[in-house]
């Protein structure tokens, strides 16, 4: 079973004659012998049988897959006329043969069925008004619509075309002029065509029926036992016919010698129809110009018409699909509706393709594996490693946490340190707490000093608790305390010194741990920590800090 029949189309070619329905799926067909009324329509119980027959040939792949179905309809009534158009735009087309339709023709375009089909152009046109043939075929549309209410059961929407023009389809392609003969019961179907110019169809009042009556004349026979003689001939070639026959096709084909046009006898002629007459009649009607066959094999439900439509329509490897002419009832801008053969290679590409996408994690993970097992290893046999750092890194992470900020604290002090300060003694404690003093040179230093601590931000709190003159009145003595911030609130401080920009060029660029708006001058500290007493104490740091700055820190903003 193919993976990718459920999604190709199926298609059914139908022929649809006089007297008889044909219809074949691939080597699958089936012939029906139908009635028509007095008015030329099928009747109700041939319709019935037609459909019927047409749903028993497909069986269960109407709702297996979607069908589509191409049918081919005799001369009868079939207006054949070519057309000289300018040359335009497909979608101007239609438009154009609408009204050509609806000029020349007796009935208007909306009580037709029609379509066309682009001939070649026969010879040089003027290119100041550049031409195109086009072949316009038209019937009424109540046969349309009677026979796609056969077919509707199984496409509602199926497709129309002449049987004479599918036919040609069969002929060698390197025959430029042609006749292709057909053999009705009744009548029989000629169809002239020569390069440059639009197929025609002539009725011939001469079928199968003429041969027959002659021949169950001549061996004393009813019409179905001349059929059934016929029928049990052993060769197809008619090799082993008797005399009786042979009297019988001199007979017919004098007959039908009397009403082929000598356009017919000029050129190679193709007959199509009943195998053993075909092959008859070809025997008899050769001379200057070949007569041959139509090579239609031997298969239920197939004709010259049917197998000709599946050639134009279905393209197969190494031959395009030829044009056909389809008759629509309701016409949109472009008349053809060719069935393309289903990509199969495209959607097979893209169903590996999908699977590829599918499975690729899977298989990654297959290839991949011995690779990650070797890496898993090694990174188990550092774990003891691991450990180490792990350990270590909470040991950093704890001091970090826990430190207190005593370099920052003095950086601080020393920053906002006014000129000429001397600091006696610096404690700090990791509660926060600090304690300062020494003297300066006058009170109002003393109040800028603690203005400026206070503007940093990192303490919460600047308290003077002394500022006294010295015995000599020169300088004054000051001791300050105050508490630090959280180290919640520090975070959004910037403290330290500020490293210079990289000077561009090829010179060499050495870091100063002074920021370049820093004043002129250097400031310059001595601090001793104590060590951590034992019993609970508080530590304390003592400092000397000497500022000699040139330049104060900015005061308050």
């Amino acid at each position: 079973m193919k993976p990718l029949g459920a999604l190709e189309p199926t298609l059914v070619f139908v022929e649809i004659r006089s007297a008889s329905f044909h219809a074949h799926t691939g080597l699958t067909g089936v012939d029906l012998p139908i009635e028509r009324g007095p008015d030329g329509h099928l009747t109700p119980a041939s319709a019935a049988a037609a459909t019927a027959a047409l749903q028993g040939l497909l069986g269960t792949k109407t709702w297996l897959s979607r069908i589509r179905v191409c049918c081919a309809i005799g001369s009868r009534g079939v207006l054949l006329r070519p057309v000289s158009l300018p040359v335009t735009a497909p979608a101007e087309l239609s438009r154009l043969l609408q009204l050509k339709i609806e000029s020349e023709l007796p009935l208007p375009p909306e009580a037709l069925a029609w379509g066309w089909l682009t001939l070649p152009n026969a010879g040089p046109t003027d290119a100041a008004t550049p031409r195109q043939e086009v072949l316009v075929a038209a019937v009424k549309k109540e046969v349309i619509e009677e026979y796609a209410a056969i077919l509707g059961p199984v496409d509602p929407d199926p497709m129309f075309t002449v049987a004479a023009l599918a036919r040609m389809a069969l002929v060698p392609i390197d025959q430029r002029a042609f006749a292709v003969l057909d053999i009705g019961p009744t009548q029989s179907e000629l169809t002239l065509m020569e390069a440059g110019v639009p197929p025609s169809v002539q009725l011939l009042p001469w079928g199968e029926n003429r041969w027959l009556d002659s021949l169950s004349s001549r061996l004393g026979q009813t019409r179905d036992e001349a059929v059934a003689t016929l029928a049990s001939l052993p060769n197809r070639d008619g090799t082993d016919r008797n005399d009786a026959m042979d009297a019988a096709l001199e007979e017919a084909v004098s007959a039908l010698a009397e009403i082929l046009p000598k356009t017919a006898r000029d050129r190679p002629l193709w007959i199509s129809g009943p195998p053993v007459l075909a092959q008859l009649l070809a025997g008899r009607l050769g001379g200057t110009h070949p007569v041959g066959v139509l090579p239609v094999p031997i298969h239920p439900g197939q004709t010259a018409a049917t197998l000709g439509s599946e050639l134009s329509l279905v393209s197969r490897p190494g031959r395009k699909p030829l044009s056909l002419l389809l008759l629509q009832i309701k016409h949109t801008d472009s008349p053809d509706r060719a069935v393309r053969a289903f990509p199969r290679r495209q959607v097979a590409i893209a169903a590996a393709l999908l699977v590829g996408v599918l499975a690729f994690p899977y298989i990654e993970a297959l290839l991949f594996q011995p690779r990650l097992a070797r890496r898993l290893a090694g990174l188990k046999g550092n774990d003891t490693q691991f450990a180490t750092i792990d350990r270590e890194l909470s040991f950093l992470r704890y001091l970090e946490l826990n430190q207190s900020p005593h370099l920052d604290a003095a950086f601080v002090i020393a920053q906002a340190a006014p000129q000429g300060v001397r600091l006696n003694s610096l404690s700090m404690n990791r509660h926060g707490e600090i304690s300062l003093s020494g003297f300066l040179q006058n009170l109002a230093q003393v109040g800028d000093f603690r203005l400026k601590l206070i503007n940093s931000g990192f303490f919460s709190t600047i308290v003077v608790e002394d500022q006294s003159p010295t015995p000599d009145r020169q300088r004054i003595n000051f001791r300050i305390t105050g508490r630090w911030k959280s180290a919640a609130e520090r975070e959004a401080l910037a403290l330290g010194p500020v490293l210079p920009e990289p000077a561009s060029g090829k010179g060499s660029v050495s870091n100063s741990a002074t920021s370049p708006k820093t004043p002129t001058g250097t400031n310059s500290a001595t601090v001793t920590t104590n060590p951590v007493p034992t019993h609970g104490s508080a530590p304390t740091n003592s400092a000397s800090v000497t500022n000699t700055a040139s330049k104060p820190l900015p005061s308050d903003h």
